[in-house]
């Protein structure tokens, strides 16, 4: 009898444990952002972050036809294409790291605008589209919302015109 007593006891509290939830508890509030766009927005509206990606990619095919010339050319044109090269690899060593700057600040950017929309909505985690959510409902993507936060935010950040 206290056998059966004792087993009755543990199906009643395992069963009882599904289902009682707590009154404070809430499922969590999870949505998607396409940081690729984002980031391609960010650029793109930045004229110095835009003018390094330019210049960038000017000095990486200025040096991708130096080696060309190099491969094809006699010893006394290498000599003057060697330090030309020199040049353009030190010069695109500073817009490495003014790509870097330019890539921390922007994330940077893009982090606030996205710590205010999920505030403002009530999110608990925001996933990166295609760098850690294998799907994700068009329902679900606040993308817009932060390319509107952004916009906001760089706006009230601008300098006034007098």
């Amino acid at each position: 009898m206290k056998q059966a007593y004792a087993i009755l006891m543990v199906a009643a509290v395992v069963a009882s444990c599904g289902s009682v939830r707590p009154g404070d508890e809430r499922e969590a509030r999870i949505r998607s952002v396409n940081m690729a766009l984002l980031f391609e927005y960010a650029v793109n509206s930045d004229p110095d972050a835009r003018g390094v990606k330019a210049a960038k990619t000017e000095a990486l095919a200025a040096a991708r036809a130096l080696k060309a010339r190099i491969a094809s050319a006699d010893r006394s044109e290498n000599e003057t294409a060697g330090r030309e090269l020199a040049r353009r690899n030190a010069e695109l060593e500073k817009l490495n790291a003014a790509e870097e700057q330019h890539r921390q600040r922007i994330l940077s950017e893009i982090s606030r605008a996205m710590s205010a929309v999920a505030s403002r909505q009530g999110i608990d985690f925001i996933l990166g589209a295609g760098e850690g959510a294998v799907y994700s409902g068009k329902e679900y993507d606040i993308t817009e919302e932060v390319l509107r936060e952004m916009a906001a935010m760089r706006k009230r950040n601008a300098p006034v015109s007098r």
